[in-house]
């Protein structure tokens, strides 16, 4: 008998139909002599009114920034809903089933509320209903501090809720239920060729969700690759095998496992010879380190620095530049796109492929950087879709 943790996302809880299959795929489970254990996600998504987007719609900017403690209290509301709503739709279908919120599931966490740690996975509770063949119906999303208030795990927390549970009832996998065909090449919405994945490394999955790919959180991934803990990815809709995301790394050279993209970056371009005499030249990366903002993509050369920021940080690194009277030049509107291999090989020979494609189709790369796992260029957003179609067919499209 293996034990299995079935991860429901919000889109397939969002009606009773959609809630109606799920229940199938717990009930397939249960037929085929699993101990299936459930964590559930808020229903719906923005705009479904018990969603974790709505419920913060509720409240005034003013009180989410000063009132953390009752703002978790608020959001997790929308997964101990679902929980309740989804075991009692489990019992009209003869499925034995509880649910388990709050202090019930079992998971101590921090007190930073809006985006707790967990610290420890009591799986008392949850084991003892297990034992009595009953189906636990879990509230993802959340925990409680040692003094008995609910915390939240931040986006996506539900994923990381997921995984470790399963990592400490020792269970054999993790299927997450989704309303796609598992993990994708590229973004369909942009790339009509994009296909479906049959299997991809956990290192290879970290490093897209971590870039602009949010199919499951990158800590939960984190997690199930420390534990070897096997995930698939599975549609809830049809009967897709989905993508497995194991230890396994492909040996072929030639193609990609993914692509993700993160649009609407702005590039800073600071040249040494427009900032003579100002010794601030030379300090200020120490300066946005100093004030936790993200950059990437940094190069440095003899005459001029050069890096990329998220749109959103850009009032703040203004504000540095202005402050140490620092000349910068800036392009608005670009966008990141990274191709994601494990054990990258020929790292040079892509990159200037790469670019003679994309050149060849009057696309402009703006800069370019690599690790050993991923390959990424920056262009400007209106060139994005284009230039991901034309990677995606020499770099994914296996003839």
């Amino acid at each position: 008998m293996e034990c299995i943790l079935q991860k429901f996302g919000g889109t397939s809880v969002q009606t009773k139909n959609s809630r109606l299959i799920c229940i199938s795929k717990i009930k397939e489970s249960i037929y085929n002599g699993n101990k299936t254990v459930v964590v559930i996600s808020a229903i719906g998504r923005k705009n479904d009114p018990y969603s974790t987007d709505e419920l913060l719609s509720l409240v005034s900017e003013n009180f989410k920034k000063n009132n953390p403690l009752y703002l978790d209290k608020l959001i997790s509301c929308g997964e101990i809903i679902s929980s309740i709503v989804f075991t009692s739709e489990l019992q009209s279908n003869n499925v034995n089933a509880l649910p388990l919120i709050g202090q019930d599931i079992g998971i101590l966490t921090d007190n930073n509320f809006g985006n707790a740690k967990i610290l420890n996975i009591d799986t008392s509770n949850i084991e003892k209903l297990l034992s009595e063949n009953i189906i636990p119906v879990i509230a993802g999303f959340q925990g409680v501090t040692s003094d008995g208030n609910i915390t939240t795990l931040g986006r996506g927390g539900s994923d990381i809720s997921a995984v470790k549970l399963a990592t400490a009832l020792k269970c054999d996998r993790v299927e997450f239920f989704k309303d796609v065909d598992g993990l994708m090449t590229a973004d369909p919405k942009l790339v009509s060729k994009a296909k479906s994945i049959e299997e991809i490394s956990y290192e290879e999955l970290f490093e897209l969700s971590s870039y602009g790919n949010n199919i499951i959180h990158p800590e939960a991934v984190k997690v199930a690759m420390d534990e070897n803990i096997p995930i698939i990815i599975k549609n809830t809709f049809n009967s897709f095998k989905g993508t497995v995301i194991n230890n396994n790394i492909s040996k072929d050279e030639d193609y990609f496992k993914g692509m993700t993209y993160l649009k609407d970056c702005i590039q800073i371009k600071i040249f040494k010879n427009e900032n003579l005499n100002n010794e601030n030249y030379y300090k200020v990366f120490q300066k946005i380190s100093d004030e936790n903002i993200n950059i990437d993509f940094i190069n440095i050369f003899v005459d001029h620095k050069v890096f990329t920021i998220y749109k959103d940080d850009f009032e703040d690194i203004k504000t540095i530049l202005n402050d140490y009277e620092i000349k910068y030049e800036i392009i608005r509107a670009c966008s990141k796109i990274g191709i994601v291999k494990a054990n990258l090989k020929k790292i040079s020979i892509t990159i200037a492929r790469l670019i003679e494609l994309l050149h060849r189709e009057g696309i402009d790369v703006l800069q370019t950087n690599h690790s050993n796992m991923s390959i990424w260029i920056l262009v400007k957003n209106s060139d994005l879709e284009e230039s991901l179609n034309i990677i995606h067919e020499n770099f994914f499209d296996k003839k």
